[in-house]
């Protein structure tokens, strides 16, 4: 069997381009030429072939690491948490995943799968998450509960408890949390942070973040024991820094954002933010928040905020890490929210776009073939069953497989059930 999915592998890919290497173990033994763009599949099983297969867990993270360096493009498809091994930036100390060459570390499904796990208390055996060197870029992660050490020299190695960030090192869609620094910075120093949370951090100056560029981030819940429980130097824009030890900003340049004290500058409030549920830490904006179309869209705040809805719906970016999907909005009245037609990937601002047109085609003696005519690609579609439309209130049951759409028609063949039963398409997001 596994020679066959080895043998369907390589068939799949022989026009695109790929070289297919299989490294059950020890991926530190692949022959991967410099400058590859690679495909790393499933990161799970090569996990479980060194926990149960005789090998060493110990070497996957500095296996990862070193191909990232070694490759132009390193892509990972995986979830998991990576709370082992560690590595040497040069003149700092132990970090769990460090980005020494310019590359960009995207994880596939985002922070709340995929998290980089540091080691506290701060001391001799602390562990930061993650070193972001010049031009590379980390990208939907979850870092957390990292340390540095003390009294240290170079005292950079006192710095940055979630990340160090060189100036043009870049985190965004990450949530930075629990992390802690001896010095400044307990959850990440230096860069530029975006589409980020920065929650629960600790250090003695800039609590959630020293030194860095922040763009569309929240920044809330981070102490300190000197200055600055939010943001120390550096500045924010499009950001919201409250709830943090007073001050919440010190000597950081901030316009088109949302802290107490009001702060100096272009389009800043210092109303309340009105968070779905602070203490779940749960940073969405409700309806009223007045930071809904409240930032300002000159900032370089990407396509998409941190839960990957898209980063603008409505007129003007929101503050803070999330955008408000419009849950009641509905732009072009025609009775389906702004954010329903995200979904489906329709214009709400265009009450002439519809959901794509299904047909019936022939199919095999007992089943029916839906097509849809185009279908979008990054949405996933589905026929969903039903066998009591009096019923109050329905039930509509995903009949499996759902396929992800082409961008061209796209065609969904089911069984058909007796006694009778009413179908009906559906889209969602990955």
């Amino acid at each position: 069997e596994s020679v066959q999915r080895v043998a369907r592998h390589r068939a799949q890919r022989a026009d695109k381009g790929f070289t297919t290497i299989e490294c059950e173990k020890n991926l530190a033994s692949a022959d991967v030429p410099e400058g590859s763009v690679v495909l790393l599949e499933d990161l799970v099983n090569l996990m479980a072939n060194e926990m149960f297969g005789g090998g060493d867990t110990s070497r996957i993270l500095p296996a990862l690491n070193a191909l990232a360096c070694k490759c132009q493009h390193l892509i990972l498809v995986t979830n998991g948490v990576y709370a082992t091994g560690s590595q040497l930036p040069p003149s700092l100390s132990s970090t769990r995943v460090a980005l020494t060459k310019p590359v960009t570390v995207r994880s596939v499904n985002g922070p709340a799968v995929t998290q980089i796990t540091g080691q506290k208390p701060n001391g001799s055996s602390a562990i930061r998450c993650a070193y972001v060197g010049n031009g590379a870029e980390l990208i939907g992660f979850t870092l957390s509960d990292g340390g540095t050490m003390t009294n240290a020299v170079p005292v950079l190695n006192t710095t940055g408890g979630g990340a160090f960030c060189e100036d043009f090192g870049r985190i965004t869609h990450c949530i930075i949390r629990d992390n802690t620094a001896h010095n400044i910075g307990g959850g990440v120093r230096g860069g530029t942070i975006i589409n980020s949370v920065i929650v629960g951090n600790t250090t003695k100056t800039g609590g959630g973040a020293a030194y860095s560029v922040l763009v569309n981030c929240t920044v809330v819940s981070n102490t300190v024991t000197f200055n600055a429980g939010g943001t120390f130097e550096g500045s924010a824009l499009n950001s919201i820094i409250l709830s943090n030890t007073s001050p919440n900003y010190s000597a950081t340049v901030i316009a088109y954002s949302l802290s107490t004290p009001l702060p100096a500058g272009s389009g800043n409030t210092d109303a309340q933010p009105l968070f779905a549920n602070y203490a779940a830490r749960d940073f969405r904006l409700l309806d009223a928040s007045p930071g809904i179309n409240a930032g300002s869209n000159t900032a370089e705040s990407g396509t998409t905020e941190l839960n990957g809805s898209p980063r603008l719906i409505g007129a003007t970016v929101d503050m803070g890490a999330h955008e408000n999907p419009g849950l009641t909005l509905d732009q072009d009245s025609d009775g389906l929210t702004d954010f329903e037609e995200h979904i489906a990937d329709t214009s709400p601002t265009n009450s002439a776009s519809f959901f794509p047109k299904i047909l019936l085609t022939n199919a095999p003696a007992g089943q029916t073939a839906l097509v849809i005519a185009p279908t979008s690609t990054g949405r996933v579609y589905g026929v969903y069953a039903n066998t009591n439309l009096v019923q109050s209130p329905q039930t509509w049951t995903l009949v499996l497989p759902e396929q992800t759409g082409t961008a061209s028609a796209l065609t969904l063949t089911i069984t058909n059930a007796l006694p009778s039963v009413n179908y009906r398409t559906g889209v969602r997001l990955p």
